[in-house]
């Protein structure tokens, strides 16, 4: 059966003529019909009745043509696989990220796809979940991994992994032997995390005014080895990401304890997921960048 000839069929029906279905595919108006009784004539039945000026189909005519559909749609589908799969040597995956989240669920998931996978670009760019939001829904990123669930109903979620916002101080510090710290000790210290706009730098803005109280910012930066290196050698507390796959070298970890129900309000649980574009369909190789990142 010849593909072409359903879809100069369905032209006809869909179309409500062959006058209209002719200007539709650019062929004259002979070759449809050739090309309509043609599938007649393999399937063994009248397509339409043309006893009367128009063209109409017959009962058998609809059933052939929401069968037709559905075949077309298939070798559609077909058609774009075996695009995104020869096309895989060539394609850039576009992935955005903040730079906690990063190094806390990105580092060592990204190492074992290189290592699983060949043929695949990825074009990693930081920056803020809010930025990272308009980015996808723009097609400028394909993938964004963000801290909290998208606002846009044009935009989906796929869950990765739960991180926690945790203070960390260098080996050094006067709270290094702590496996614990309070808002309130936090904010007696100066402080050094990421920016505006990230969502980091607006929790912890609404720490201290919980508490009637000014974070003492004295870095903000979204450099990610300057922040740690920083940390280190300084007498400051650190806000970052903690989850099973981070790594802070050098850095001790204390877990921040709420000391009020108005600061149990805040829940230092991130739940990080890869944003995506609901439509158009994603390509192979999102597909499998997305599927590496999940595990």
């Amino acid at each position: 059966m010849n593909l072409t000839h359903l879809r100069y069929f369905s032209a006809v029906v869909r179309e409500g003529g062959l006058r209209a279905a002719s200007r539709n595919v650019h062929v004259t108006q002979p070759a449809l019909s050739h090309a309509i009784q043609k599938l007649e004539s393999e399937l063994g039945v009248q397509l339409f009745d043309r006893s009367g000026r128009s063209v109409v189909p017959t009962p058998d005519g609809m059933d052939v043509y929401r069968l037709a559909q559905q075949v077309l749609a298939q070798v559609e589908h077909m058609t774009t696989e075996v695009a995104a799969l020869r096309g895989l040597e060539t394609t850039q995956v576009r992935l955005a990220a903040p730079p906690m989240i990063t190094n806390s669920v990105l580092l060592g998931r990204l190492t074992r796809f290189f290592q699983e996978n060949s043929g695949i670009r990825i074009r990693l760019v930081e920056m803020s979940g809010a930025l990272i939001e308009d980015a996808v829904l723009r097609g400028e990123i394909d993938i964004g991994v963000v801290g909290r669930a998208p606002k846009l109903e044009e935009l989906a979620l796929e869950p990765v992994i739960e991180a926690e916002i945790c203070a960390f101080v260098g080996k050094f510090h006067s709270l290094a032997k702590q496996k614990h710290i309070t808002w309130s000790q936090i904010l007696d210290h100066p402080i050094a995390s990421l920016p505006k706009p990230y969502r980091l730098h607006d929790y912890l803005m609404q720490i201290a005014a919980s508490h009637s109280r000014t974070a003492n910012m004295v870095l903000e930066t979204d450099t990610l080895t300057l922040l740690i290196s920083i940390l280190r050698q300084n007498q400051l507390v650190g806000l970052l990401l903690d989850s099973k796959d981070t790594v802070y070298e050098g850095l001790r970890k204390l877990q921040i304890l709420p000391e009020t129900e108005e600061v149990e309000r805040y829940d230092t649980t991130v739940k990080v997921g890869l944003c995506y574009r609901r439509r158009p369909p994603m390509s192979e190789a999102v597909r499998r960048v997305m599927s590496a990142l999940i595990k």
